[in-house]
């Protein structure tokens, strides 16, 4: 019905002695769904929507190991986008800044400056030998930038909104 191949493997399933009933072990490919971002986020950082879609992926495929460092780049692309809206005339400073020095002297809207340092501190752990955050992992970091992804929007949202010209 899915006009796509797959693989699955059973095992045999205890039914209380009656006939065994073969059980879903597994199921290959996982297909993951694409995550929709609204306009304003798609265009302020396609780099973004597309990393992140890429590390999605690589989280359905159980690629655990590399999924949240996907997420750590992809959240460093948002970020540094979102600056550099924020501070065209530092566009190419931004590019050369540490990701945290960004957050640090560029974000001044405490909400997104919390979110997006949190998430980064989660992310830097994927990508080191051992970690600093015990009991966070890359769900908490995609809840951070599910979050960020918000807050951004509405600000976008907002100085769409400033930029019409009261009717006389």
């Amino acid at each position: 019905h899915c006009h796509r191949p797959f693989v699955a493997h059973f095992i045999d399933g205890d039914s209380g002695g009656k006939t065994m009933q073969p059980q879903l072990d597994y199921c290959a490919p996982e297909f993951y769904s694409v995550q929709q971002f609204d306009d304003g986020i798609e265009n302020l950082s396609p780099s973004f929507v597309k990393i992140y879609n890429q590390a999605l992926e690589a989280e359905s495929r159980r690629l655990d190991e590399i999924a949240g460092i996907g997420y750590r780049k992809a959240l460093e692309f948002l970020v540094k986008d979102y600056c550099k809206h924020k501070h065209p005339e530092n566009g190419d400073e931004i590019e050369r800044l540490s990701l945290s020095r960004c957050i640090s002297e560029l974000i001044a809207q405490p909400s997104i400056n919390i979110l997006a340092s949190r998430a980064v501190w989660i992310g830097n752990d994927e990508t080191h030998y051992t970690r600093k955050l015990e009991g966070r992992d890359i769900s908490d970091m995609k809840t951070f930038i599910h979050a960020l992804v918000h807050y951004i929007g509405m600000e976008l949202t907002v100085e769409d909104a400033a930029s019409i010209a009261p009717a006389h």
